[in-house]
């Protein structure tokens, strides 16, 4: 049985669905990984351009109904 957290729980002889997700989302982060740090290593040579940000912070907008067209060739 397979078991990366946590204490084995013996429950049937196969693999259950979440531990198959569990080992298949290591070996998915153990694939990307290197290209993780190699973009985190480059990207600290780069310089920032930005000097300022202009941040707008909308609250609201269109309702549902006046979103949704209920004649499309009106």
């Amino acid at each position: 049985m397979l078991t990366i957290l946590g204490r084995p729980r013996q429950t049937c002889d196969r693999a259950s669905r979440r531990e198959v997700l569990q080992a298949g989302g290591a070996g998915l982060l153990g694939l990307s990984l290197p290209k993780l740090l190699a973009a985190e290593a480059a990207s600290s040579e780069l310089r920032p351009r930005a000097k300022s940000v202009i941040f707008l912070l909308l609250f609201g907008g269109p309702s549902q109904l006046e979103t949704f067209d209920m004649k499309p060739d009106a």
